[in-house]
């Protein structure tokens, strides 16, 4: 396997690709093996596949044996106790002759490796997810090599590919220069040289399926919601992009200014009003990374790998700043240390050391975090530098109300002689989710009609939804939150005051 000394450019790979891939070219790989490989070459008998390639590195001096996927050939419950002394026989001859072989393993997951194996290699070089700005820079260096059209938007695409590596980028670039190539065939009937387009990119967004997003707490790909998506809140709207959109945007007026923006923020309030929709379209309208994190993803069952799996999820979230981490029903993971028992302390111990770090060097990660228990929360959690910014999300206003039964318009045909002031009139106290709710009834009821009559609903007048629908469907809805619960939510927020 030899390798083209400038290939690492055209790629753009980080500095730690740039260093294994040169000493690759200056040491020549002569030696390079798969677990396929030795199952074809030597069946049933990995030990004497290996020390044939072992053999082979050592009689090409100097050289490097690859062994990819090292996790298949020392599994952490592998029972090849010959292939493990093999290999180690191996290690302990080029240290002890100082021989020039240079062997290195590639995984995907280190953790799968049997500790043996692993105590073998003296470093251990690990490729984190993209920052936003290197993810930038390996665009910039693949756009020297392919012809934009002016609607391309480098920057703009960046921000859409959110959990991307570097061959990620390389394939979506293929992509769009495909589509490209293909449309020019449909328009003229033979290739010529179209300029890519920002279409052929959202082209390639919507097919490319993602390898940086196949770990588990690793970034993840967004639902594109937008501020025009949610209707009403736009006090919640307004507080959101100073808590957290503008630390993104406006980074150097914050250094400059010598502002430190929270670290943590808190939305509370009565299931239903829209907290997970909240925080994807902060994520959307910032352009940070973002990492969802639920409760399957960090209670685990052996002792002390809970918080491993809490220490990981920063450990993603600094490499890949900007970023977000998402924490949903957080009561239910971090409730108070009293009642949570020694497991709960732990973990909320650990939470509370990784917001500290946090607050103590500019990283760039924020903390949005969701409940509907807002006094069930560790108080240690709500101090200042850590979660201090706490959002009430109210159930909508009547004007709100409106403009959320109006949305609904976008995927449910309403009649022209709905009468949205109405309805939002007879819906006090009803969440976001309850209004959607309503509606979705209230097409129920419609079909139900039609069924009862045998007719079809083929016909966009009669199958469109009016305002008898609606009454009908709100004579049967009562809203999902009850006045003692919103008192207690509004008696929470006063007492921040």
């Amino acid at each position: 396997m030899w390798i083209h000394p400038n290939r690492y450019y055209y790629l753009g790979l980080l500095e730690q690709e740039k260093h294994m891939l040169f000493m690759s070219y200056v040491l020549n790989i002569k030696s390079s093996l798969t677990i396929g490989d030795l199952a074809a070459e030597f069946p049933a008998e990995p030990e004497k596949g290996l020390r044939h390639y072992l053999a082979l590195a050592y009689n090409s001096q100097p050289s490097v044996l690859l062994i990819e996927n090292i996790e298949l050939f020392f599994p952490i419950n592998g029972d090849s106790p010959l292939v493990l002394y093999y290999f180690r026989e191996l290690l302990d001859n080029c240290f002890k002759e100082k021989v020039a072989i240079t062997v290195i393993g590639t995984s995907i997951n280190i953790d799968s490796i049997n500790p043996a194996a692993r105590s073998l290699f003296e470093d251990e070089i690990e490729f984190g997810t993209l920052t936003p700005m290197e993810r930038l820079e390996i665009f910039e260096t693949c756009a020297k090599n392919l012809d934009f059209s002016l609607d391309v938007d480098i920057k703009d695409i960046n921000d859409k590919c959110h959990g991307f590596v570097a061959a990620d980028v390389v394939s979506l670039c293929r992509m769009a220069a495909e589509h490209s190539d293909t449309k020019s065939i449909q328009q003229t009937g033979e290739p010529c040289e179209l300029k890519i387009s920002n279409d052929d990119f959202l082209y390639g967004l919507q097919k490319i399926r993602i390898s940086g997003l196949q770990e588990k707490n690793s970034v993840q790909k967004v639902e594109s919601v937008k501020w025009s998506d949610i209707g009403g809140l736009e006090e919640v709207k307004s507080v959101l992009e100073e808590s957290v959109i503008w630390i993104y945007k406006h980074v150097d007026s914050f250094r400059h200014l010598g502002i430190r923006p929270s670290n943590g923020v808190l939305l509370y309030g009565p299931p239903g009003t829209g907290k997970t929709l909240i925080a994807k379209a902060v994520a959307t309208e910032s352009s940070a990374n973002f990492i969802p994190v639920s409760i399957p993803d960090l209670i685990k069952g052996e002792i002390g790998e809970s918080e491993k799996a809490i220490a990981n999820v920063f450990k993603i979230a600094r490499r890949c700043s900007p970023c977000i981490v998402f924490l949903d029903e957080l009561e239910a993971m971090f409730g108070c240390k009293e009642s949570s028992g020694s497991f709960g302390k732990k973990i909320i111990s650990q939470l509370l050391l990784e917001l500290d770090e946090s607050d103590s060097v500019d990283q760039g990660v924020v903390v949005l975090a969701a409940t509907n228990n807002p006094e069930a929360i560790d108080p240690s959690l709500l101090r200042p530098g850590r979660i201090d910014r706490l959002v009430y999300i109210r159930p909508p206003s009547f004007t709100e109300r409106i403009s959320i039964l109006q949305m609904q318009n976008v995927k449910t045909k309403f009649s022209k002689n709905i009468n949205f002031r109405e309805i939002a009139e007879k819906t006090e106290n009803f969440t976001g989710a309850d209004l959607k709710a309503l509606v979705q009834r209230a097409v129920f009821l419609k079909f139900k009609k039609y069924r009862a009559k045998k007719l079809q609903l083929n016909s966009e007048i009669e199958s469109s939804i009016d305002q008898a629908d609606l009454l009908e469907a709100l004579s049967k809805f009562s809203p999902s939150v009850n006045l003692s619960q919103l008192d207690m939510y509004e008696k929470f927020s006063k007492s921040l005051d």
